[in-house]
């Protein structure tokens, strides 16, 4: 499966690599390019579509990663001994 998207990078994934320019007249053809050149990602992904010509589909082919959290494993405090305070003079 290749993840696609308009934007310049898809949250929570970061770019590994940048396998090139793909391009196609159809959408498929497209996410075939992007396959044949080992990416599984297409980001920037726009297409041209002129009077005189056919559409053309086109992008950037990439390989993401996906991120793992930074924040660390919710920790419980340790149960405190209530202490019940000393009453004076006794």
């Amino acid at each position: 499966m290749i993840a696609t998207s308009t934007e310049a990078l898809i949250p929570g994934y970061v770019i590994t690599a940048y396998k090139g320019i793909v391009q196609g007249e159809t959408w498929d053809e497209l996410l075939r390019q992007a396959e044949k050149i080992g990416a599984n990602a297409v980001l920037n992904t726009r297409f041209d579509d002129g009077f005189d010509v056919e559409t053309l589909f086109h992008g950037t082919a990439v390989i993401l990663r996906r991120v793992r959290s930074r924040r660390s494993p919710s920790k419980r405090p340790k149960p405190r001994k209530l202490q019940h305070p000393t009453r004076r003079g006794q």
